[in-house]
């Protein structure tokens, strides 16, 4: 019983991230993922301390340094800037596309994707 309610809970924490926001309960990705966890806990599939114990503290702290960085950038006007020289730079019809695919290929590698995807 415990292993069919744990795959239930696994695929319901999954579609939340893969859906993003399930419109008839209206839950996002974080609050899925929280409740998912919580709902493991709570039949037993596993216990607080395997929780705790699975928390990668480096990527925590990794992704909160770049989410500050990007919020300076963005404070700073550095991703409108970013826009309007690409912008600026195109000469034909297809350099554009070409210039923010190369761009965002760039930025991406430096920065938090979502910010980049939302430039």
């Amino acid at each position: 019983m415990t292993e069919t309610l744990t795959i239930l809970i696994f695929v319901f924490t999954y579609l939340t991230i893969a859906v993003q926001k399930i419109p008839v309960i209206c839950i996002d990705r974080p609050s899925g993922v929280l409740a998912g966890s919580t709902l493991l806990i709570a039949v037993g599939s596993t216990t607080l301390g395997e929780a705790y114990s699975l928390i990668d503290w480096d990527v925590i702290t990794f992704l909160m340094g770049m989410m500050i960085i990007t919020s300076y950038l963005e404070y700073a006007g550095f991703f409108p800037l970013a826009a309007r020289t690409i912008i600026k730079a195109a000469k034909t019809g297809r350099q554009p596309l070409i210039l923010v695919i190369l761009s965002t290929a760039v930025l991406s590698a430096l920065f938090v994707i979502d910010t980049i995807c939302l430039l």
